[in-house]
């Protein structure tokens, strides 16, 4: 009811980085591979949501989800209220047992390279830890502290 009829939610701002994560085909990718997670109350694809959203909001751990206000977090997977600690524990245990994570990271992986948003290149750190990343082949670097090549 509070989604069709619009709603002021805190965690917002979070929603700008949906178009990068509906290029990357977050949804599909979570569907392909943890569709068997679903039950009637938890949907596998809502928990992936709320776990991304929570990583871009700069939670470390699973029980900093409780300092959320769990009604203005659970909005953003399309929820009344967020997930509990206890349900992302269980998740994350029924998600060990599938041995399917270094599948999932390749296809996120793959998804990214097919969409250029990251490029496979050379790295290169001066002195200072700037990095250069391009194709070209750096054959020799300058130390900018003390001027020497």
């Amino acid at each position: 009811k509070r989604l069709s009829k619009g709603y002021i939610c805190q965690y917002g701002g979070i929603l700008i980085y949906n178009h990068l994560i509906e290029k990357l085909q977050f949804g599909s990718v979570t569907k392909r591979y943890l569709s068997s997670l679903n039950t009637r109350k938890i949907n596998s694809k809502e928990i992936c949501y709320s776990l991304l959203y929570g990583a871009l909001l700069g939670v470390r751990s699973i029980e900093a989800f409780d300092r959320f206000y769990k009604k203005d977090f659970g909005i953003l997977v399309g929820r009344i209220t967020a997930f509990s600690v206890k349900t992302y524990r269980r998740f994350f245990d029924e998600l060990s047992s599938l041995n399917k994570t270094e599948k999932i990271m390749l296809s996120f992986a793959q998804r990214f390279l097919e969409c250029k948003i990251v490029q496979i290149g050379i790295f290169y750190f001066d002195g200072h830890f700037i990095p250069y990343h391009g194709l070209e082949n750096l054959t020799k670097g300058f130390y900018t502290t003390i001027r020497l090549a």
